[in-house]
């Protein structure tokens, strides 16, 4: 009898998989399986829910594990000792139960298991193949790094080989569970849900823990839609950690809309809520559309229902592979996809759906049977009906020594890569992109790096929202300019007394020039003259000129202070700012000061000033006659122009930027 262990999981993205293929593999009595895990996590209790329902017979065992917190954070020694201690436990298991193959589906909960038998293979103490399913997208931290040491990495979407360099790929689609292959009948779903067939029904849900940012926009639109008559059936979730109660929040919301909304004895019976569906094809079956996290298993479960869905995937995950997988359904036309943005919230920063946003996205699918069932169709095209067999097949070749032969790995379609780019190379991207999903989609990454916990990742969010002129951004910038709180220590060891540092601080004055002046957007420029960062002073003159803003007192003052005290680059940038916002005759109180100034530049900067209220006529030429002589025109850094070298470097630099 062949022997196969799984392992995977953390979250039930991670499991379904694992147990799909061991119901396809224990099924015909020839092999012997073990689940490795960790105790207290999804794995656990979704196989003791199987074992006790007599589903699955397969016996499991714990290995701790907990996810990769950072290289920087206090908790890598944490993780190190688990992962030590973990792969120690594993390698135990795994000498006992001496299996052929390795079967793997990714999270955290998978290392320990993976790298002890790539261990034990190494000592040769175990021979056994190591086969690992990447269900999302954009690979996963643990895939990335396990695919290094398998055998073969079985892909879900072609785009994930990308992902994956030095690594065998091989797409063969998503494992969906037994059982959800075929849609059950919706009249016979609705009455053993307690739903009336002749309404319409929207079924919402986030995943076995659910999805806060999901249930908290449905609570606030649910009297909407109950009152055009259809009937929401909720998965609210089972988290129950600190950070989020799903099940208490859900009794203080419903407690809310009974105080609130009037008519809710009317609307509740409409509502039907509970925290985790065990039998979740009755509500695909019973539903009209699904709005729903972006979790592969979701998207593939829909999948082979052909079932049309609202997807809104996870901001901020490691590799953005919710957004990743729902742009890859969108594409083929089996979803459409509503992005989470970042909402202010009190004295915080979260990621959300704004409710009005997804009242308006859910009554377009409901309230249009055509385009729902083109999303049917789309689902239907995109399913690999036999992935679960095909995964089966692979581990059993793994199993006896040899590597399958395959008919070529997964290729990366063209326009999937965004998700792979850093915010940075974004940046560069973003002068080639002319898809309107493309550009959605890098709008949706600037806003995820506003309020990333990484000052670089924050940085590169603000330079994008500037060259975007991303209206949206506005709010967060603005909060993120007037952040008091105090640095980390070691900033504040090297003298920083701000939150943002000064590279940030300077950049939001930038970003801040490219978009619509506003009461707040003058505020923060203004406080920002201010700064104690000379950069960030002068970029906040400089976007003070550009917008044109209103010369305020307060303004005014500290422009004087700058042209007559400040730095060479400050009185520069009061040269400007006194073109674009002050009156011209002005010009001998702001402009002849700097005539003679140290500095050849700030002249430069005001001879050009002058140039332009001149050509603008604002301001007579005859009137500067007398005053241009007092102007000191020798200069420290005279270079001599020859028109053919610089005919060539021009000729140089646009070749370059052609091949950018």
């Amino acid at each position: 009898m062949k022997r196969v262990v799984f392992t995977g999981g953390g979250t039930g993205g991670h499991v379904y998989p694992a147990l799909a293929v061991a119901q396809a593999l224990l099924a015909d009595g020839s092999w012997k399986g073990l689940y490795i895990g960790t105790r207290g996590r999804a794995e656990e209790r979704i196989l003791r829910g199987l074992q006790e329902s007599g589903q699955l017979d397969l016996p499991f065992q714990s290995a701790p594990a907990v996810g990769f917190p950072g290289l920087r954070s206090p908790r890598l020694p944490l993780f190190i000792a688990k992962l030590i201690l973990g792969v120690a436990q594993a390698s135990l298991h795994l000498l006992r139960f001496r299996p052929q193959v390795v079967v793997a589906t990714g999270g955290y909960a998978a290392a320990p298991t993976v790298f002890a038998a790539a261990l034990l293979r190494k000592l040769r103490l175990l021979r056994c193949g190591i086969l690992i399913h990447e269900q999302n997208a954009s690979a996963g931290l643990m895939n990335r790094m396990a695919g290094r040491v398998a055998d073969l990495v079985a892909l879900t979407f072609p785009e994930s080989a990308g992902h994956l360099p030095g690594c065998r790929t091989h797409t063969v689609g998503y494992p969906v569970r037994a059982g959800l292959e075929q849609l059950p009948d919706r009249v016979e779903a609705c009455r053993e849900l307690g739903l009336d067939p002749a309404r319409p029904v929207l079924f919402v849900f986030g995943g076995s823990q659910g999805a806060r940012a999901i249930n908290r926009a449905l609570y606030h639109i649910l009297p909407q839609l109950l009152r055009k008559g259809i009937q929401v059936l909720h998965g609210t979730g089972m988290s129950a950690g600190t950070a989020w109660d799903a099940t208490a929040e859900h009794a203080e919301q419903l407690g809310r809309l009974f105080r609130e909304v009037p008519d809710w004895a009317e609307l509740a019976p409409l509502y039907h809520a509970r925290p985790y569906f065990d039998r979740i094809q009755l509500a695909y079956g019973a539903a009209d559309l699904v709005c729903c996290r972006a979790g592969a298993g979701a998207i593939f479960e829909l999948l082979a229902m052909g079932r049309p869905a609202l997807l809104i995937p996870k901001m901020g995950l490691p590799g953005d592979h919710q957004t990743a997988n729902a742009r890859s359904a969108e594409r083929a036309g089996a979803a459409e996809l509503l992005l989470e943005e970042p909402l202010v919230e009190g004295h915080g920063i979260e990621a959300g759906v704004r409710p009005e946003r997804l009242l308006e996205a859910l009554l377009a699918l409901l309230e249009d049977k055509e385009r729902r069932e083109g999303l049917s169709r789309g689902a239907r095209s995109g399913f690999h009906a036999d992935a679960r067999e095909r995964l089966g097949r692979l581990a059993s070749v793994l199993a006896i020594g040899t590597l399958p032969t395959l008919d070529g790995a997964g290729q990366v379609p063209a326009g999937a890569t965004l998700e792979r780019l850093g915010t940075e190379q974004l940046l560069q991207r973003l002068p080639r992109l002319t898809d309107p999903h493309d550009v959605r989609y890098v709008e949706y990454r600037c806003l995820a790096a506003l309020c990333s916990p990484s000052w670089l990742e924050r940085n590169a969010g603000i330079k994008l929202a500037g060259r975007l002129g991303l209206q949206d951004a506005l709010p967060l910038l603005v909060r993120l300019a007037e952040d008091k709180g105090r640095p980390g220590l070691l900033p504040r060891l090297m003298g920083e007394r701000h939150r943002q540092n000064g590279f940030i601080r300077r950049n939001l004055c930038t970003a801040l020039a490219e978009l619509p002046l506003t009461a707040d957007s003058a505020r923060v420029l203004g406080a920002a003259l201010k700064d104690p960062y000379w950069e960030a002073r002068v970029e906040a003159i400089r976007s003070l000129g550009v917008l044109k803003a209103e010369a305020t007192e307060a303004v005014v003052r500290h422009m004087a202070r700058f042209r007559l005290k400040g730095n060479f680059e400050e009185a520069q940038a009061v040269a400007w700012w006194w073109a674009a916002c002050m009156p011209a005759a002005s010009w001998r109180e702001w402009i002849l000061p700097l005539a003679r100034h140290a500095n050849c530049r700030v002249r430069e900067a005001a001879i050009r000033a002058l140039d332009l209220r001149v050509h603008g006529g604002e301001l007579p030429l005859a009137d500067l006659k007398g005053e241009l002589d007092s102007f000191l025109l020798t200069s420290t850094h005279f270079r001599p122009r020859f028109p053919l070298k610089q005919a060539m470097r021009d000729l140089a630099g646009q070749k370059a930027e052609e091949t950018c």
